[in-house]
């Protein structure tokens, strides 16, 4: 995360190329921001992340029942 390279010379806000949010937008190129395509992404706040580690390690609770 960097303030914009250009300095000041568009104005005060130094992550207004990135529309002021420099965790989700990135602008490569200085032409455009764009959306950062980072391996965690908001699928892992919406439970795609505990959905997937589920399927993977199983929910963890013992299946067999003692009598």
């Amino acid at each position: 995360m960097s303030p914009d390279p250009m300095g000041e010379l568009d104005g005060p806000n130094l992550y207004v190329y990135c529309r002021n949010n420099p965790l989700t937008y990135v602008d490569y190129f200085g032409l455009a921001s764009e959306k950062n395509k980072s391996p965690i992404d908001e699928s892992y706040f919406y439970g795609e992340y505990e959905r997937e580690k589920m399927a993977f390690f199983g929910s963890g609770m013992n299946s067999h029942t003692t009598l």
